[in-house]
Order: C-alpha cells, then sequence, then structure tokens
C-alpha cells in the first residue's frame, strides 16, 4: 500500500494503524515523492490526502492514472474535505473513492478491502 499524507504525524499514524491490520505500507510525505515510488514499485492500493503543498492530491492522481501501470490501480483520498463537491471532484479526478477525516480504523480497513475488491 503506498500512503500518501504531508502531516508526518497523521502519515506514521495511519502507517502504524494499517501495520497492525498485517498491511504493508510505503508512506510518502509529498505527491512528488509519491510518483516516485509508483514509478520504482507496485502497489495493490493508494491512500492519498488531497491537500498537500506543491502538488496537490488532485494532482496526484491525474498524474498516476497517466501511465498505463497505474491506470486502474485503486486509489482513495482520505481528506478533511468532505462537502459533496468535494467528494465529486475527487472520483471525476480519478480516485476510487472518498473517506473524510476523521475516520474509523474499521471504516478505513472497510475500505480498503472492498477497493482491492473492485
Amino acid at each position: 500500500m503506498l500512503l500518501v499524507d504531508d502531516s508526518v504525524e497523521a502519515l506514521e499514524a495511519f502507517r502504524t494503524l494499517l501495520e497492525m491490520e498485517g498491511a504493508q505500507v510505503r508512506a510518502e510525505p509529498s505527491a512528488e515523492q509519491a510518483l516516485e515510488a509508483v514509478a520504482q514499485q507496485e502497489f495493490d492500493v493508494v491512500l492519498s490526502d488531497i491537500g498537500m503543498p506543491t502538488m496537490n492530491g488532485y494532482e496526484l492522481i491525474q498524474q498516476m492514472r497517466r501511465t498505463p501501470r497505474n491506470a486502474r490501480l485503486p486509489a482513495l483520498v482520505l481528506t478533511g474535505f468532505g462537502r459533496e463537491q468535494d467528494v465529486t471532484r475527487a472520483l471525476n479526478a480519478g480516485f476510487n473513492g472518498h473517506l473524510s477525516k476523521p475516520v474509523s480504523l474499521k471504516g478505513l480497513v472497510a475500505a480498503i478491502d472492498r477497493s482491492l475488491r473492485r
């Protein structure tokens, strides 16, 4: 799993929780570093924040979707932007699902599981 968030505290907290659930997590603190990661290795799912400096999550997913290997990679937004128009924008940008912070661990794991089964 690739986890992307510019908040180091959130990144480490989510990484720890997901690893406790058995996930192998690569955590990256920027969209640019996430793009380098997907160029280096394959992932089963991406979990990304939206509000990041220099390149936001919308730009990240649009760039990822341009490569054949990542065109169908399950990708979920995990963000504080939870209005209906935020959900629509995330889905239109290329994400497969939207989760609003705060999210329960159970809800997060269930959303990841659903995205992997599609």
